[in-house]
């Protein structure tokens, strides 16, 4: 579609599905639905399920567009990272955890979760490793800016009291 409104494509037929994330390429999308992720090309063929949780939601494309971060709720909650093909899913967080987003450089993500002053976001390299607050004045849903190639200093959240969206500056020396 284009920005006026005209030149509208249905790509699928469908109504389920929450969640729809472009590819940074634009050749496909991810979504969530009961069962897990999903992928389906932007001709609305080629559906494909790549995770198998139930509770498998807010899918995030790295920007090579080889790996998605998403939010489970199976067991443990938490943040999990699969390939784009289905193979190599891992969790990276246990605990309550939200609204994942990549680093410009694919290497680190940021996350909404629980912190000493109540909802912040947090930081930790993709490898594993310790999370890191990177707010300290509350946030759940980190977004970069576009334009901007400095990751998650750029971040900007939405706070859960007046679910409206707010630049959230990072913490120094964060």
């Amino acid at each position: 579609m284009n920005a006026d409104g005209s030149d509208q494509t249905e790509v699928a037929a469908t109504t389920r599905g929450s969640d729809l994330r472009w590819s940074p390429d634009g050749t496909r999308f991810a979504f969530s639905d009961v069962g897990g992720i999903y992928l389906m090309n932007a001709d609305g063929t080629g559906e494909r399920r790549v995770t198998s949780g139930n509770y498998d939601m807010s899918p995030s494309w790295s920007p090579d567009g080889t790996r998605l971060i998403y939010r489970s709720l199976e067991g443990v909650s938490g943040i999990s990272v699969v390939n784009a093909d289905g193979t190599g899913q891992r969790r990276l967080t246990d605990g309550e955890a939200s609204s994942p987003a990549w680093s410009p450089d694919g290497n680190k993500i940021a996350f909404g979760a629980s912190g000493a002053g109540g909802d912040e976001i947090f930081v930790m390299n993709l490898d594993g490793g310790v999370r890191r607050q990177l707010t300290s004045l509350g946030g759940f849903s980190p977004t970069r800016r576009p334009g901007r190639r400095t990751g998650p200093r750029t971040c900007s959240g939405t706070t859960s009291s007046s679910w409206s969206s707010a630049p959230v500056a990072a913490a120094p020396g964060r």
